[in-house]
């Protein structure tokens, strides 16, 4: 508005441009391997927040898909999490997922599944949302076990970060991490984990050379 003030109506300088673009502040992201992860789980005694993180971890998914998730969501025949909602923490209220890309099926491991079935079969009534903790109390519960196992704390939102980061490293193809995700393209898992994948550049040349070792020794 105000440079179609200087260009028709005299206005001798759009006073904020001189203030420049305003640049959006990235977080800085954090990791854990899954050993660090393994490690720190231990220090956790309450076989509810044990699930929480496994199921956090080993899915990949948003804390607000975490928090909207109802036990009819769990497939415990397929071993299967159906994400189709998220919880927002500005409204306080179930919405739709961030995009049509983040409605998906999470594949997870036999263990967490049961572990969750073992845990469900024990309570008087259904929960719902059967996760229904303040993402603050998570975020503490994180911190503490994290002094607890000495390693760097790290947020609620980087256990996603470590999950993205624990597939590429096992070679899982990067459209297969995408949807898991749920990332419209594979191209932004790709612009938000790049850095991981140059950390495996060497490991390309010790891939090659081995199959050169093949054709010296021929």
């Amino acid at each position: 508005m105000l440079n179609f003030a200087v260009r028709y109506y005299g206005l001798k300088k759009n006073p904020f441009q001189s203030t420049g673009a305003i640049k959006k502040r990235t977080a800085e992201m954090s990791i854990w391997e899954e050993s660090q992860f393994l490690s720190a789980l231990q220090h956790v005694s309450s076989p509810f927040y044990r699930l929480e993180f496994l199921i956090l971890f080993y899915s990949g998914m948003r804390i607000g898909e975490f928090k909207a998730l109802e036990i009819s969501d769990f497939d415990f025949a397929h071993d299967t999490i159906s994400i189709s909602k998220s919880y927002s923490s500005i409204s306080r209220t179930i919405t739709p997922p961030k995009t049509d890309s983040s409605v998906r099926i999470i594949s997870m491991p036999h263990l967490i599944m049961d572990r969750l079935q073992q845990y469900l079969a024990k309570l008087s009534y259904e929960p719902s949302p059967l996760f229904p903790q303040d993402g603050r109390t998570i975020a503490y519960q994180l911190k503490k076990m994290a002094k607890a196992a000495h390693l760097p704390p790290i947020r609620v939102h980087d256990l996603r970060h470590s999950h993205a980061s624990y597939l590429i490293h096992k070679h899982i193809p990067i459209t297969s991490i995408a949807k898991r995700l749920g990332h419209k393209n594979p191209s932004i898992t790709l612009s938000v984990y790049s850095h991981i994948y140059k950390d495996s550049d060497s490991q390309i040349a010790d891939m090659m050379d081995e199959s050169l070792k093949k054709l010296v020794n021929g």
